[in-house]
């Protein structure tokens, strides 16, 4: 069934975009907010999460890491439920749903919140953390993190891992640990943007089940809270 979506501009101005998802659309988006709540909920990256981590360097003493140790199942479980959403063959990553909703709502507002949601996703929006030298040259925090994960945690590719050993004490697991944490954490807040969009488009039909029951307590507490529910 098509429908019609209104898109406002910070100028003012307005205009109506029509769309239409076929079901096995739909059940894409729906696979993609089931994975980007659960990871939202997640020990590592949740309300509770506070890993606070800080970097200084100074001349004197050179490179230097404060920070709490990360717990190690929730920081195993984060990865693993940020795992399908960063995969290129899977049909509700991140990209692959991007370009659906993309090709879906052709529209120019769309489009740009779109380049933006891939931007940060790539950490192309937050302040450089640290970008790192080896032999082959010097790697952005994005590669760092893609390197990282198919060392360590989604495979065990050897020669990425080869990659890392040459730092030896001056950046260990711990602190690469919470490079790799912060930047998945940037990861997290486009997924949730992209998340927040088709939910506005797409209203229940997609909303994850623990969004629903969160909304229902709300309106139980709360008679004027409202939530979206398109479709």
């Amino acid at each position: 069934m098509k429908a019609s979506l209104k898109i406002e501009y910070y100028d003012g101005a307005a205009e109506f975009v029509d769309y239409e998802f076929s079901e096995d659309q739909i059940r894409i988006l729906r696979g993609y907010c089931d994975d980007a709540w659960r990871l939202r909920t997640s020990p590592i990256f949740g309300e509770k999460a506070a890993n606070k981590f800080t970097i200084n360097w100074s001349q004197e003493k050179g490179l230097s890491f404060i920070g709490d140790p990360i717990d190690e199942d929730a920081w195993a479980a984060g990865m693993h439920r940020l795992r399908p959403l960063l995969l290129s063959d899977e049909p509700t990553s991140f990209y692959n749903v991007a370009s659906l909703i993309g090709r879906q709502l052709d529209n120019g507002g769309v489009r740009a919140e779109l380049k933006r949601l891939r931007q940060k996703f790539r950490g192309e929006l937050m302040p450089s953390i640290m970008t790192l030298h080896n032999i082959d040259g010097k790697h952005s925090m994005e590669e760092v993190f893609d390197m990282w994960i198919n060392a360590f945690e989604h495979h065990r590719d050897l020669e990425k891992k080869e990659f890392f050993s040459g730092f030896g004490e001056l950046i260990t697991d711990f602190h690469m640990r919470h490079l790799i944490n912060a930047h998945a954490v940037e990861k997290l807040r486009a997924i949730m943007g992209l998340f927040k969009l088709i939910i506005d488009v797409c209203g229940d039909r997609v909303k994850p089940k623990g969004l629903l029951e969160l909304e229902q307590k709300r309106r139980v507490s709360d008679p004027a809270y409202g939530g979206a529910s398109n479709g």
